[in-house]
């Protein structure tokens, strides 16, 4: 397969995310509190990296591999994280809200206290999820798998 333009540049992206932990001293990808506002991460390969109180809103995830990666506080309104891998993965208290989480798997992710207010999560695998105190209002859950979801807490006004 020759390597797209739009995936050439995901993978010069996570080159750069690469290359800036390792001149850290980081032993994962690392951009806690920065921003990434509306960057092409499609096909990313970010597992366990550290976005914690990252800007990534309305950035295209689609299909990026963020397994156990850390996401906490991060603001990811608008996304497009369609496909995505997050299972494992740290969100708690990110912000989703108006996020296209369709296909995604949040198997055993952690999204205490994350808004996910009108986010897209048709078909997603959310299942042995934490959404406690979660705000899903008007959230489409649509053949979302949500198994041993722990949803104590959580707001589901308007979610169907």
């Amino acid at each position: 397969m020759t390597p797209t333009p739009t995936h050439r540049a995901a993978v010069e992206a996570h080159a750069a995310v690469c290359r800036a932990a390792r001149a850290a001293g980081e032993p994962r990808p690392a951009y806690p509190g920065g921003s990434l506002m509306g960057a092409d991460l499609t096909y990313a390969w970010l597992a366990g990296a550290n976005l914690s109180g990252a800007n990534l809103t309305g950035a295209d995830l689609r299909g990026a591999w963020l397994a156990g990666a850390d996401l906490s506080g991060a603001d990811l309104r608008d996304a497009v994280l369609t496909d995505v891998d997050l299972t494992g993965a740290w969100l708690a208290g990110a912000d989703l809200s108006g996020a296209v989480l369709i296909g995604a798997t949040l198997t055993c992710a952690v999204l205490s206290g994350t808004w996910l207010t009108c986010a897209n999560l048709t078909g997603a695998d959310m299942r042995g999820a934490v959404l406690t105190g979660a705000n899903l209002t008007g959230a489409n859950l649509t053949g979302a798998n949500l198994t041993g979801a722990d949803l104590t807490g959580a707001v589901l006004t308007g979610a169907n």
